[in-house]
């Protein structure tokens, strides 16, 4: 990976008439091209050493990843996925279950997945795609909390 930087069209913009596909932007020439075999695609994310690509299937049916070595394709797992975070060896991807809203680990190697949180017990906030996720450097899993709307107050007023 030089300088580039990838990028993809969201599969529910109203009104586009293109399917939604991940593009390459070399930021030196600032020359734009489609990944092959990208379209019905979004939200791409770069690993760590820059050999693969995740990505989520228009429909969240599939994580697919893509390998810039043999410049092939893959799917890597198959369910109803958001927020795809890559760990910071290429060994694992965090995601959302959507169909859960719990936060599930994806080995690279051969898909195999296993839980690594529910965030719903904590209150999670749920943004219009469902729980954001993310990773802190160490590795540690990072998630929004909402305290605000699932408290009530009743406050009396006396007229003055």
């Amino acid at each position: 990976m030089k300088n580039q930087t990838e990028f993809g069209r969201l599969p529910w913009m109203p009104g586009s008439g293109e399917t939604p596909a991940l593009f390459i932007l070399d930021l030196d020439s600032m020359h734009t091209s489609t990944l092959p075999g990208s379209e019905n695609l979004f939200s791409p994310r770069w690993s760590p050493s820059g050999r693969y690509l995740a990505a989520v299937s228009a429909d969240s049916s599939k994580l697919m990843l893509y390998d810039f070595q043999s410049r092939n394709w893959r799917q890597l797992a198959q369910g109803s996925f958001g927020n795809p975070e890559w760990f910071s060896d290429d060994t694992f991807l965090s995601v959302v279950d959507l169909q859960s809203m719990s936060i599930v680990r994806i080995r690279v190697s051969n898909g195999a997945t296993e839980p690594l949180a529910n965030p719903q017990n904590e209150r999670a906030a749920l943004t219009a795609v469902g729980i954001w996720t993310g990773l802190a450097p160490d590795g540690s899993l990072l998630t929004l909390r909402d305290l605000s709307t699932q408290e009530l107050y009743s406050v009396e007023l006396s007229p003055h």
